[in-house]
């Protein structure tokens, strides 16, 4: 009974080879689901624009001799001074803020006012061979607009759509060229879950053939944005989406063939 079965599935695929064309199309719109849905799930609903940001920084280079209890006790005191939001420690060699050419105290502060206020208790405080003011301005990465999540969205609808199209057009040039066959088959008996088997396994063909494109693009993009971080920048959720996005892509594939199998399934009237 395995190998009849066998048989009929084998036969079966062999009459979608000659409608190859069709299933490499009902492949494409299937990725095409998958990278609309990506899309969909990775690119924000909403951002609010974000503007320049102008740093004031203040830069204290320590004394090369100064010991690490002096510099800890030092970045604790400048650490208590309200004129400071935030403060870092910087090693020679270092490039933020800039190229450091000796260990330094980072201090970032809100205004001019304060930054005049911070660089004068440094100059005088113990341990610190020089000070140096910094003032930058940081430009956002460009971010997509928000009308990309709609179109995402109308993609995702237009590739169903053709994917439910194609699947029966696909299913039917594979029933017209395994008519003869399948109308044996049925007059022998067999029943009808029997006949969709080649069906089904013609559909989880087509899947996964489309789970291997979605995947090829996104690790694809996944692997260019890596030199590219305004692509990070506008999608975060690219660079640790990658192992679900394989183990999704593959199922959700797998069920739109077998899905489309199912729809494209030829009645038994059409053969009676």
């Amino acid at each position: 009974m395995k190998a009849g079965l066998g048989f009929i599935v084998w036969d079966g695929l062999r009459a979608l080879l000659g409608a190859v064309g069709r299933g490499a199309a009902w492949s494409v719109a299937i990725a095409a689901v998958l990278l609309a849905g990506t899309a969909v799930v990775l690119l924000p609903d909403h951002e609010e624009a974000r503007q320049p940001e102008t740093q004031l920084i203040v830069l204290a280079y320590l004394e090369r001799d100064l010991s690490e209890d002096d510099i800890n006790r030092l970045a604790w005191e400048a650490w208590r001074w309200p004129e400071v939001s935030h403060q870092g420690f910087r090693f020679v060699g270092e490039n933020e803020p800039k190229e450091i050419q000796r260990r330094a105290l980072v201090l970032h502060v809100e205004d001019e006012q304060a930054r005049i206020e911070v660089e004068d208790r440094m100059a005088a405080a113990d341990g610190v061979a020089g000070v140096e003011q910094l003032r930058r301005t940081l430009t956002p990465p460009p971010r997509l607009p928000p009308a990309s999540r709609i179109g995402a969205l109308i993609g995702l609808v237009g590739a169903l759509a053709a994917t439910v199209v194609l699947a029966r057009w696909s299913m039917a040039a594979m029933a017209s060229r395994w008519n003869n066959e399948l109308a044996l088959l049925r007059q022998t008996g067999l029943r009808e879950s029997v006949l969709r088997l080649p069906f089904l396994a013609a559909g989880a063909l087509v899947g996964l053939t489309g789970a291997a494109l979605y995947l090829g693009c996104y690790w694809g993009v996944w692997a260019w944005a890596q030199q590219v971080p305004v692509v990070l920048d506008a999608a975060p959720a690219l660079e640790t989406g990658g192992p679900m996005a394989t183990a999704i892509g593959i199922l959700v594939a797998l069920l739109l063939g077998l899905l489309g199998a199912l729809l494209g399934y030829p009645p038994r009237h059409h053969h009676s």
